[in-house]
């Protein structure tokens, strides 16, 4: 199974100044201040206002075709614990589930949870299996990479410059694939499996 591969997609360019309107300070185990900017099938007026370049980034880069979650992430205060990305859609009970979605996941080739970071170091995910831990290592060359969320151990080292936008939603099928493969050919070097 690949458990994470940095994306072939142009890097996302951003503003030399960054709003933060709007962001709230979360607790552990994440330690960073946020932002939904999309929550409850739509996106937020601030996310409109201030981070409208990054939704229009993804809409043209990105097989999403219906958004569930887009959260922005920032300064990250401490490490995070091992985890699982699921942000609660496969937990019933919980206000974000969704197993239409989890289906859907559970359906296409993996990875599929699509992460940009914009800021931060290129080596602060770690991918955990039984026997270790892998640095998941971002190139140079690009500020995308896909986990898979619902199945991927992993952690994150401390890292206070970090800004990451998290992306969950159904995909289409035939664009994820292209990019996939595109990005299992030439980050083959970075490609964690196992």
């Amino acid at each position: 199974m690949i458990h994470y591969v940095p994306i072939d997609i142009p890097k996302l360019e951003y503003p030399s100044t960054l709003n933060y309107e709007g962001f709230e300070k979360r607790g552990t185990p994440y330690e960073d201040y946020h932002l939904s900017a999309f929550h409850e099938n739509s996106w937020q007026p601030l996310a409109l206002k201030n981070w409208n370049w990054a939704k229009e980034f993804i809409e043209e880069y990105l097989p999403i075709t219906k958004f569930h979650i887009v959260r922005i992430s920032t300064q990250q205060l401490s490490p995070i614990a091992k985890h699982f990305d699921t942000s609660g859609i496969n937990m019933p009970g919980k206000p974000l589930y969704n197993i239409e979605l989890v289906d859907h996941y559970n359906s296409i080739t993996s990875p599929y949870g699509y992460r940009l970071v914009l800021t931060g170091k290129s080596n602060t995910v770690i991918i955990h299996n039984s026997k270790s831990e892998i640095d998941a290592i971002l190139p140079d060359s690009t500020n995308c990479y896909c986990l898979n969320s619902l199945n991927t151990l992993h952690s994150a080292k401390i890292d206070n410059n970090r800004l990451v936008i998290f992306i969950q939603g159904w995909l289409d099928e035939k664009k994820h694939v292209e990019i996939i493969n595109r990005s299992l050919l030439k980050y083959k070097d970075y490609i964690i499996a196992f």
